[in-house]
């Protein structure tokens, strides 16, 4: 490079270390405490209204009887639209009210308030 600085300096291990910082893989994935929230939070309520729209009758729901050749080792294979599509809906409701909870619980430092805990409670 013309005209660029590179200080040139040993990593514990005596390899030179460029002036460069780790790449945009790297920073992502170091960052994962500030998007993994986030991101669960948004798995739940895709996949809760997934449920939803299987509970009410929509097509393509994964847990349905299929026929023998087709079919998985799962527990959940012959399971019921009517009993299984709502169940998860609700799992997945709880689990989006306590990752909703815990951003704020992690920025604050503070533990969850009593009446915030009696409604997250109270909605599961």
């Amino acid at each position: 490079m013309v005209g660029a600085v590179i200080e040139e300096r040993e990593a514990h291990d005596g390899s030179p270390v460029t002036g460069k910082g780790p790449g945009p893989f790297r920073r992502f994935w170091s960052r994962w405490p500030l998007w993994s929230a986030p991101a669960a939070i948004a798995w739940s309520v895709l996949y809760g209204a997934a449920h939803v729209y299987w509970a009410f009758g929509g097509a393509g729901f994964p847990f349905a009887r299929v026929s023998e050749d087709r079919a998985s080792s799962s527990v959940l294979d012959p399971s019921p639209v009517e009993v299984v599509a709502p169940v998860f809906a609700a799992f997945c409701a709880v689990a989006t009210a306590v990752g909703a909870v815990m951003p704020h619980q992690q920025c604050t430092g503070r533990a969850v308030s009593p009446g915030r805990r009696r409604a997250l409670f109270a909605a599961a």
